[in-house]
């Protein structure tokens, strides 16, 4: 089984813990003992199995983003824009897009214990990013690395960021950006 690390997970405590009263304790009512472990204990080297991440994201997500279709996603940004320190974010406005994306494919396994990931530029303001041998990879997880790339993305100063999450090849995920 895949294992993810818990930097996202130390990122959801911050936006819970500014979420308002009980609205922490509302999403520990929901979690399973395992994932409420997982959530009270992770750092942001622990390793977890990724569909149990990903049911907590969910859980989450569910909470803090009721009425939003688009909550993985919403919930993916947030946690990235809690990660990164305001010397990245500085750092990310350095780079083109095409060199900040290609890292973040390098960086892919310091993250996931699978997969192994590329950055394919499609020219102009379009590229590609890529998931292969890593099928298990839940539909929910693919849609908050949609949101961390998102919001990555903004940070290095791209506007109107699009992505479209690709579901028709399990052993080459694809999300497919464009930005001006």
């Amino acid at each position: 089984m895949a294992n993810i690390k818990g930097t996202d997970i130390v990122a959801l405590r911050k936006i819970l813990a500014g979420a308002g009263p009980g609205t922490e304790q509302k999403l520990l009512d929901r979690l399973s003992p395992e994932q409420r472990r997982l959530y009270e204990n992770a750092v942001s080297t622990t390793l977890s199995p990724v569909p149990l991440q990903t049911d907590l994201y969910v859980r989450a997500a569910e909470l803090l983003y009721p009425n939003d279709p688009n909550r993985m996603v919403r919930l993916g940004q947030d946690m990235a824009n809690r990660s990164y320190s305001t010397v990245y974010k500085l750092f990310l406005r350095i780079p083109t897009m095409e060199f900040v994306i290609s890292r973040a494919a390098s960086v892919w396994r310091s993250y996931f214990d699978a997969g192994e990931a590329e950055a394919r530029n499609l020219g102009g303001k379009h590229t590609s990013f890529v998931v292969r041998h890593f099928p298990s990879l839940p539909r929910k997880m693919r849609e908050v690395i949609a949101g961390n790339i998102q919001a990555i993305m903004g940070m290095a100063g791209a506007k109107n960021v699009q992505i479209q999450t690709c579901d028709d090849d399990p052993e080459a995920w694809e999300w497919k950006l464009s930005w001006e």
